[in-house]
């Protein structure tokens, strides 16, 4: 190896969860990996775009938006990005830009696909990366003792009906219908009752990472007897309960009846909307493109 593939195997070997690989597998993402060098303010992925790369910030930073340019999240250098639409296809449902000068190291997504079949680990990270990520915003409520979750409640969060299927569904048609209404989790259904959830988490550790024919029944991979709240559930207990729990969906029943699932997004989405966090995101921006990224986001906060 090159004296550069060199220090790039070192980087890759002290970053999780590539900390966890042999030899042989270090060398072979330094051999099929791709260096790309994106400027302040470009775009990286765009919704509605096929992604074919597993991104893993060198340096910079990057923010993550949905369609309505709600802010889902910054991330730095060491973190990954694009992920989640290669456990879905490929299909970008989340757009990247680059908010700093950043250097990435693109991973085929064939070789992504690979990796994760063969380790279990990996698999497990990207799977619960979002886990994380909620563990990360719970304490950061805790710290500040900002709390807006608090006086919102689950109905408030709800943005469109939950995808239902029937317990008889196969993974193939799942996996399908997930991709198609651009969705991470699913509800399974029993006689017009709930028996169980499908994440975009399911597919990655079990459906993928063990191999399962897509002919399966659905119930092969779901959760039964998921933990659910009410719509009069605040957004802060829910949060609170994925966190202790280690979850980032929870369906929503009115009664026995599925109204809605909120996800870990839906919540810190709603945080960001919080006007002391916008407040303090306006004193940090420090150029007019941050400034009018963040004005968009002021009429939601304040007819909230």
């Amino acid at each position: 190896m090159e004296i550069e593939q060199l220090e790039i195997r070192d980087y890759l070997a002290r970053c999780p969860p590539l900390d966890r690989l042999n030899d042989e597998w270090l060398d072979r993402l330094v051999n099929s990996l791709e260096i790309s060098y994106v400027r302040r303010n470009s775009p990286i992925l765009k919704i509605g775009e096929r992604n074919r790369w597993l991104y893993l910030l060198r340096s910079g930073a990057v923010e993550v938006f949905d369609k309505k340019e709600n802010l889902i999240g910054r991330f730095g250098a060491g973190e990954w990005a694009g992920y989640r639409s290669l456990l879905r296809g490929g299909e970008v449902t989340l757009s990247i830009t680059a908010i700093e000068d950043s250097l990435l190291y693109l991973i085929p997504d064939k070789l992504f696909h690979q990796l994760i079949s063969e380790h279990k680990t990996v698999a497990d990270f990207f799977a619960t990366e979002k886990t994380r990520r909620l563990r990360s915003a719970t304490q950061t409520l805790r710290n500040t003792g900002d709390t807006p979750l608090l006086h919102s409640r689950a109905r408030d969060l709800l943005h469109r009906p939950p995808l239902l299927v029937e317990h008889g569904t196969t993974i193939g048609k799942a996996a399908r219908l997930m991709r198609e209404h651009a969705a991470s989790a699913m509800l399974v259904m029993k006689n017009d009752r709930l028996t169980g959830i499908v994440t975009d988490r399911a597919f990655c550790t079990t459906a993928v990472a063990d191999s399962l024919s897509a002919d399966l029944p659905v119930t092969q991979i779901m959760t039964p007897d998921p933990y659910t709240i009410t719509p009069a559930t605040s957004g802060l207990e829910a949060l609170l309960k994925m966190a202790r729990h280690n979850i980032c969906h929870l369906p929503v029943l009115d009664g026995s009846s599925p109204v809605g699932i909120i996800s870990a997004a839906d919540l810190i989405r709603h945080q960001s909307h919080n006007p002391l966090y916008l407040i303090n995101e306006i004193h940090r921006a420090d150029d007019l493109a941050g400034l009018q990224q963040l004005s968009r986001q002021l009429p939601q906060t304040l007819t909230a």
